[in-house]
């Protein structure tokens, strides 16, 4: 039943066979929990009702690719689990301790890269002194390009371009806006004229542009 539910899902708009099997599983396992009886004859693991309870918690489509990892890195259990139908059913490579581990090597690796993109970051902003001047918060969905790079692999401008191009699509901006913006990116020896705010922006935008 949870795996019913885990792979209803990856539903699409109008699946009502998928849209009835999430309904029916989400509310089973509500109530086994509400009841403690999210148990399984099957299966000894470490933490089943904890594994369930975050699925129903956090739905797929707000979990986050690499906390969604390191939270399984917890309810994996390698060599020690104990699962019957390993054993009926020959299944001897289901759990593996070197799985485990490359898991964990993995996991480690990603966040070091992680926390030195942060770090450059911070440094970046500071230099231009971005926190001295940004008042409004950027899109959502720009903060899931870390997210969408777990998902999609190595393409970062694939996706880039289209947020980008996006932003500059929306009704907010005029046409007088998107002109001044081309002008002052083709111009770039106005980018650091008396240290403004929108020469600070500009500056940043002219060199992720060209990275991209």
């Amino acid at each position: 039943m949870f795996n019913l539910y885990r792979a209803s899902q990856m539903l699409f708009p109008g699946e009502k066979i998928l849209d009835d099997a999430n309904k029916f599983s989400h509310k089973f396992l509500t109530d086994k929990r509400s009841r403690n009886e999210l148990l399984d004859k099957w299966v000894i693991s470490k933490d089943l009702p904890g594994e369930v309870g975050y699925a129903l918690d956090v739905p797929w489509y707000a979990s986050l690719t690499r906390l969604e990892a390191r939270y399984y890195l917890e309810q994996y259990g390698g060599d020690d689990d104990v699962w019957i139908g390993k054993t009926l059913y020959r299944m001897g490579n289901v759990n593996n301790n070197k799985y485990l581990e490359m898991a964990k090597l993995d996991y480690n690796h990603c966040q070091t890269i992680h926390q030195l993109e942060w770090s450059q970051m911070q440094k970046g902003a500071h230099t231009r002194n971005f926190y001295g001047h940004i008042t409004r918060q950027q899109p959502a969905y720009l903060s899931q390009r870390d997210t969408m790079s777990d998902l999609l692999g190595p393409k970062p401008g694939c996706y880039s371009k289209p947020y980008i191009t996006s932003i500059f699509t929306k009704s907010q901006f005029s046409n007088v806006d998107l002109q001044a913006f081309v002008i002052e990116f083709i111009n770039a020896q106005h980018h650091d004229k008396n240290q403004k705010p929108w020469h600070i922006v500009m500056d940043a935008v002219h060199e992720t542009l060209n990275q991209i």
